[in-house]
């Protein structure tokens, strides 16, 4: 994708005051936190939340400033495109709502953000999508962090399993539509942490989020705390989950991880998931939109 300036995007309205944080929390051992435990990490996780979250409402001048020092944020409304994300494969393209990823018939398509994530360099990452999913039957619009391994190799027999978080994954079929999250455990069929995203009201659909331009966000300390948050239009938080690696039967990712937004047919996936999507898959052109992304690493 080639590079294009944007000005200031603050559809939220002003950003929250960051929250005062004791120095002594930022503190770090190398390139990981010293003070590991939970109270500490929450800080940390509402700290720097906020800080990314005043980016968006800083001028053209400022965010031009802060971006290349670990701040990354792309606005792809209005046929925008950043050079931090590339297409991977599928038909895709700029557009009004944002970048425009479709499925036609049993096709995929997903763009990828150019650097790792959870690779040690930083003691931590904030990732934000805006994004809509596509409304047809049988299709999972999603945002994810993957290892690249399974990233490259999703239908590897016998299959991978690798460190993942599924920031949201948008089913849209009309017979249970919904947002789901869930973190995949490497060597691990099964993943320790998945839940269903709650509904922002107002709402067009009693259904899940997702349906329209929807915000979703985490932070992330390399195998040690996870914090999940699902936005209002206002930005307003409608859910968040954590978790901490003391917590019973609790898995933080701590491998190194791609961030992949994209859309794929589930009729073409082996097992269960072709049951979920009676009447069967939507057979012409669908299409995802991905309208802004923000990774956010300094520190």
């Amino acid at each position: 994708m080639t590079n294009t300036i944007k000005t200031t995007l603050n559809p939220e309205g002003p950003a929250p005051p960051v929250p005062t944080i004791d120095p002594s929390l930022l503190k770090l051992d190398g390139r990981t936190y010293r003070d590991l435990s939970r109270p500490a990490a929450a800080q940390r996780a509402a700290y720097y939340r906020a800080k990314a979250a005043q980016f968006l409402a800083s001028p053209p001048a400022e965010q031009a400033a802060m971006a290349g020092i670990g701040n990354h944020f792309a606005n792809f409304t209005n046929y925008g495109t950043s050079p931090d994300w590339k297409p991977d494969y599928g038909t895709q393209e700029a557009g009004a709502e944002g970048w425009i990823l479709h499925s036609h018939g049993n096709t995929s398509s997903r763009v990828v953000f150019n650097y790792p994530i959870n690779d040690g360099s930083s003691p931590h990452t904030v990732v934000r999508v805006w994004m809509r999913g596509a409304p047809n039957n049988g299709k999972n619009s999603y945002a994810t962090l993957i290892e690249q391994l399974c990233a490259d190799n999703p239908n590897h027999n016998p299959p991978y399993f690798c460190d993942e978080i599924d920031i949201v994954e948008y089913y849209g079929q009309t017979s249970h539509q919904r947002s789901e999250f869930t973190v995949h455990k490497n060597g691990q069929q099964h993943p320790p942490s998945t839940f269903v995203w709650s509904t922002p009201l107002p709402s067009t659909s009693p259904q899940a989020p997702g349906h329209t331009q929807t915000s979703y966000g985490i932070y992330l300390e390399p195998g040690n705390y996870l914090d999940a948050q699902l936005y209002a239009p206002n930005g307003l938080t409608v859910q968040e989950w954590a978790q901490h690696s003391s917590d019973p039967g609790a898995y933080i990712p701590s491998r190194s991880m791609k961030l992949y937004v994209g859309i794929w047919d589930i009729g073409t996936a082996p097992g269960s998931l072709n049951v979920d999507n009676p009447p069967g898959s939507f057979t012409g052109d669908s299409w995802m939109a991905l309208s802004m992304a923000q990774v956010w690493t300094a520190f």
